[in-house]
């Protein structure tokens, strides 16, 4: 504050005769290009100092299923006040109310605008092998939150309704976990990725890091495996935290509601 007030107070302090000579225009430029150095460092120092924590988003994508229903409804139930407070339920697409498959379902879906390129990818979109309605609606889900990252600074947790809060996590520790890669942007914030597995129940990125999602995803292939694959592998520094500090369980629920495509629409379609 004090340094600030200095050299505010050395640039009046200079008579206006004297503004207009060319040593006293070079000097007033670098002294207020100080001064705005020195408001940045404040506030930054102030924000540290005053234990700010950054923004930080939590959405849940949630569909009109029954079963989606009951997950919600346990997360609600089992969730520390302090974290539920911060969630918000973004409802996606239910695969199951298009009996077509992926075709019938981008042809009537109103949650995303996609493009021609994504459009036919997204009518192909396979699991393992199989034609599938339940991973594009995932895509889908995750694809309108990212959307919503891409649009309000600080983070965005991501979560599917079948994530559950591991006991004694409360928001501070969530917060922390979330925003620990600022050099990349993105965190894994539930084990699977992490290990032998896949999965895309929990995870934080950035707001720059959701605009790069939307820019690169073209509905080519299923979002978790393209996410592992091809954008943040476990391996890369600072995405995969120690195994304790996962902030976030997978329910291990299986069942397809709509969102995920489970087992029964891999063996239907």
């Amino acid at each position: 504050f004090w340094l600030k007030s200095l050299s505010i107070g050395v640039i009046r302090s200079i008579p206006s005769e004297l503004h207009r000579l060319p040593i006293f225009s070079s000097y007033l430029c670098k002294m207020k290009a100080f001064t705005l150095a020195v408001v940045a460092v404040s506030a930054t120092a102030a924000s540290f100092y005053s234990g700010a924590q950054p923004d930080v988003h939590v959405e849940m994508l949630c569909t009109n299923a029954g079963l989606s229903k009951v997950r919600r409804d346990s997360f609600i139930s089992s969730t520390p006040p302090d974290v539920l407070s911060k969630v918000e339920f973004s409802m996606g697409v239910n695969a199951r109310q298009y009996g077509g498959g992926p075709a019938e379902l981008l042809k009537y879906q109103r949650l995303v605008n996609l493009t021609a390129e994504q459009q036919k990818n997204g009518g192909s979109l396979k699991t393992q092998g199989h034609l599938s309605s339940g991973s594009l609606a995932c895509a889908l889900g995750h694809y309108s939150i990212w959307q919503k990252a891409a649009q309000r600074p600080g983070w965005t947790v991501v979560l599917e309704d079948d994530a559950s809060v591991r006991p004694g996590v409360d928001w501070n520790k969530i917060v922390n976990v979330a925003t620990s890669n600022n050099r990349m942007g993105f965190v894994w914030l539930e084990g699977r990725p992490c290990g032998p597995g896949w999965g895309t129940a929990a995870y934080s990125l950035s707001q720059s890091f959701a605009q790069k999602l939307l820019r690169m995803y073209k509905f080519d292939k299923v979002v978790d495996g393209w996410l592992l694959e091809d954008v943040v592998p476990r391996h890369l520094p600072g995405v995969c935290p120690k195994a304790l500090d996962m902030p976030f369980m997978h329910g291990k629920d299986f069942r397809d509601d709509g969102l995920h495509g489970g087992e029964s629409e891999i063996r239907n379609d």
